[in-house]
C-alpha cells in the first residue's frame, strides 16, 4: 500500500462521510490492522509518477499509484472514476456502472 493512501483513509470518513474523530482514528487503526506492506515513495517511484503524470490525464498523486502498481507488477482497485478510466491496464474499479 503507498504510504498515501492513509491520507485518503482519512479525508474520506473525515471530509466526506462527516465521522467523529474518534470514528475515523477507528477507520485508520483497522486500515493498519491489515497487514499491508507500506511503500514509501522514492526517487524512483516519483520520477516514474512524474512522467506517468505528464503524458496521462492522472493527477501526481494518481501516477503515483499507477507508478507503485506498474513497479510491483499489480493491478489498482478503486473507486476513482478517473484513475480508473485513465489506468484501464491496471485499475480494477470499483464502481457499478464505470462508463457513467
Amino acid at each position: 500500500m503507498l504510504d498515501l493512501s492513509v491520507y485518503e483513509c482519512v479525508n474520506v470518513p473525515a471530509r466526506r462521510m462527516g465521522m467523529e474523530a474518534d470514528e475515523v482514528a477507528a477507520v485508520v487503526r483497522r486500515l493498519f490492522g491489515l497487514g499491508f506492506t507500506m511503500h514509501h515513495p522514492g526517487e524512483a517511484l516519483a520520477e516514474r509518477a512524474a512522467r506517468l503524470a505528464a503524458t496521462t490525464a492522472l493527477s501526481g498523486y494518481g501516477a503515483a499509484f499507477v507508478g507503485l502498481a506498474d513497479e510491483l507488477g499489480m493491478s489498482i482497485i478503486t473507486a476513482d472514476r478517473h484513475l480508473s478510466e485513465e489506468a484501464t491496464d491496471r485499475a480494477a474499479s470499483l464502481l457499478v456502472n464505470p462508463g457513467e
